[in-house]
């Protein structure tokens, strides 16, 4: 067993999932059971799905509620702008005269939004900046 906490947080999901026959996952979207493709004929969840669908749906859950989060609160940025939003990651532009406060922002909204999911942990991110043709930091 690698990573234990991961094997608990399957188990805990698939429970759920097979007691309800769906899971909701941060953000609140709920996975329904497809009754055609989730469902023995005897009305159970199959095994592989039960293992596979609710870490799943929860894992991208979370992913995609942080990033509505970082998304939705980006329009009370000062000092920089979000540009677009790139799968896991987020572009960010700003004037290079600004820099240290759009960093300190950026940083701060994307903190903020993971909160949310475990409130006394930061899950850590990684900021790079680059300075554009015009003078400006992307």
């Amino acid at each position: 067993m690698k990573v234990p906490e991961v094997v608990k947080l399957r188990k805990d999901f698939s429970e759920e999932f097979v007691k309800e026959h769906a899971i909701t996952a941060p953000g609140g979207v709920t996975r329904i059971a497809d009754v055609s493709e989730d469902l023995a004929k005897r009305g159970t969840i199959r095994l592989h799905k039960a293992r596979t669908i609710p870490l799943s749906h929860v894992i991208q859950g979370t992913g995609a509620y942080i990033a509505r989060t970082i998304i939705a609160n980006s329009t009370k940025l000062k000092y920089c702008r979000l540009h677009m939003p790139i799968h896991d990651g987020f572009v960010f532009y700003c004037k290079l005269s600004v820099y240290q406060e759009a960093y300190a922002e950026a940083s701060a909204l994307m903190n903020d939004a993971s909160k949310l999911i475990i409130p006394n942990v930061a899950i850590p991110n990684k900021i790079e900046w680059v300075v554009g043709a015009d003078g400006e930091n992307t």
